[in-house]
């Protein structure tokens, strides 16, 4: 009889060692499990792309078709990776002082061909402008064409040109343009000259400049 209880306590002592053993590998399991789950943390990087902007040299080229005028087509080549504004000075002599108006102009000269100091005659003069591969303006959809001051009819006047604040400028017409996804467009300047009756015949010229200023936009 005592031989079969030490049999019975030494099986149960077996059973519980087995227990505790599975125990151990139960909580041993969980640590591994546990640790298995990384700590993720995400992580926002900034990388700072400067605007770029490049405008090319103007080609030119007249239109002589119509009669008594003229129509130059100055174009540029404007690249660039964000948007820009345009606007335009311009200059021409009046009597003994010089006026921000371009104009198509010539100096008088006499019947020795000399100079009259102080006298010029004019063309009457109109610009348009068009803009193409564009991707939007801040006008749009209000302003829907490419065009200002009917584009190559040039109907709009050298004040309207340069004015930087007027609404009707080419400034305010269009506000910033964002060039396509190509990353460049053309603007095209047409200025028109009438000559005038009373106007002496010969070479009239005209000074317009082309301001392009980047005018990045940023949506954080």
């Amino acid at each position: 009889m005592s031989n079969l209880i030490l049999i019975r306590n030494h099986l149960k002592y077996i059973m519980a060692l087995v227990k505790l053993q599975k125990l151990f590998l139960a909580g041993l399991i969980s640590v591994i499990s546990s640790a298995s789950f990384a700590d993720v943390e995400q992580v926002t990087l900034n990388s700072q792309h400067l605007q770029t902007l490049v405008v090319e040299l103007a080609s030119s080229d007249d239109d002589l078709s119509v009669t008594n005028t003229v129509v130059r087509a100055t174009t540029w080549k404007i690249t660039s990776n964000n948007a820009i504004t345009i606007d335009f000075s311009g200059a021409s002599p009046e009597d003994n002082e010089i006026v921000e108006i371009p104009r198509f102009y010539k100096q008088e000269v006499d019947a020795k061909n000399n100079y009259i100091t102080g006298q010029y005659d004019y063309l009457e003069t109109l610009f348009g402008i068009k803009i193409d591969n564009i991707d939007s303006t801040a006008r749009t959809p209000f302003i829907t064409d490419n065009t200002w001051g009917g584009g190559s009819s040039a109907l709009n006047t050298p004040e309207l040109l340069t004015e930087k604040l007027n609404y009707l400028s080419p400034h305010g017409h269009w506000g910033s343009i964002m060039p396509s996804d190509q990353g460049d467009f053309s603007l095209t300047l047409y200025s028109k000259g009438s000559v005038v009756d009373s106007a002496q015949s010969g070479r009239y010229t005209m000074n317009v400049t082309l301001i392009v200023s980047a005018n990045e936009q940023l949506n954080p």
